[in-house]
């Protein structure tokens, strides 16, 4: 749903959003929410991304030394690294107005501005035009995208989806292995043994649950999950939960087996290549790849006598 707005309408929005924001930055900036605030960016949630995959890296190919093992340095069963990534089906769209509502309170705005960014939204209708005859439909649900006030909006969704988590995720744990950049969501964690592992497993399924009870719906096409580990213990768990299709695809089932998702050696996160093996280069590539893509369209318009201007 797209929010043409005139010029008037446009210009005092954006003014109740930049005062909105204002009041409500320090609450929104403690958490890993990347997208749409201040002093924040796409390089950051990619900085933490990366810097997670090369923590697994280097966890599960450092190897013991003959001096290691003979002071008895600690021998791990199951180590490694597990992360999921979540994209939202018509995120912007699908959002209820009355998660809006409660995220809003949850900002802690005055009830000025709560009012003012509702109505903006509350009764409107879409008004469809089709061989002059015209249907009002009214629309229940999501933020208008092209709306000044929409990024603020989603951003406070985000943020009381991540403050709802606390009840089931401790509050360090979502700071520091949760990362939201719009509608993609991403979770990472390292694990030492089966315990550690058994939790991030059960942490993801709470955000999945989570996302569900705010009205959302995750992607199936979108959904992928990388997993490196290494010792007994891992191998034991790995056949224990991990299913290989006929076609050799591994898929590990969530929420008691109502959501199969893809086990892949690496995944395009926000442009980027992220995997536990050399992502640098993987996304070099990729991104090279993309370039020569776009130079041949626009070699291919300009001798085709295309004008781009």
């Amino acid at each position: 749903m797209l929010g043409l707005q005139k010029p008037l309408g446009k210009a005092v929005l954006q003014l109740v959003a930049h005062k909105a924001l204002k009041h409500s930055f320090e609450r929104l900036r403690m958490w890993p929410q990347f997208a749409y605030l201040p002093h924040r960016s796409t390089r950051d949630a990619l900085l933490r991304a990366s810097a997670y995959c090369q923590a697994v890296r280097n966890l599960v190919l450092q190897k013991r030394s003959v001096h290691q093992t003979t002071v008895l340095q600690p021998h791990f069963s199951c180590v490694g690294g597990i992360q999921l990534f979540l994209d939202l089906t018509r995120a912007f769209d699908a959002l209820p107005r009355s998660v809006l509502a409660t995220a809003l309170s949850n900002a802690k705005l005055t009830p000025q501005l709560q009012s003012i960014l509702l109505a903006w939204h509350i009764g409107t209708n879409d008004n469809i035009a089709i061989n002059n005859t015209v249907r009002c439909i009214p629309v229940s649900r999501g933020v208008r995208q092209g709306c000044c006030s929409a990024p603020y909006l989603w951003s406070t969704a985000m943020v009381l989806l991540l403050n709802e988590l606390q009840d089931t995720i401790p509050l360090q744990w979502i700071k520091d292995h949760i990362s939201i950049y719009a509608d993609d969501l991403h979770i990472f964690c390292l694990f030492y043994n089966e315990q550690d592992l058994t939790d991030c497993i059960y942490f993801f399924e709470a955000v999945i649950m989570a996302i569900d009870r705010m009205g959302l719906k995750l992607s199936p096409q979108k959904l992928c999950l990388l997993l490196k580990g290494k010792g007994p213990g891992f191998l034991l768990w790995k056949k224990r939960y991990c299913v290989t299709s006929k076609t050799l695809q591994p898929y590990l089932f969530l929420c008691d087996g109502s959501l199969r998702i893809p086990i892949m050696k690496k995944c395009l996160y926000l442009g980027a290549v992220m995997s536990y093996g050399d992502f640098q280069k993987q996304t070099v590539a990729v991104r090279v790849n993309v370039g020569w893509n776009n130079f041949r369209n626009f070699s291919l318009g300009l001798a085709n006598g295309t004008r781009f201007l």
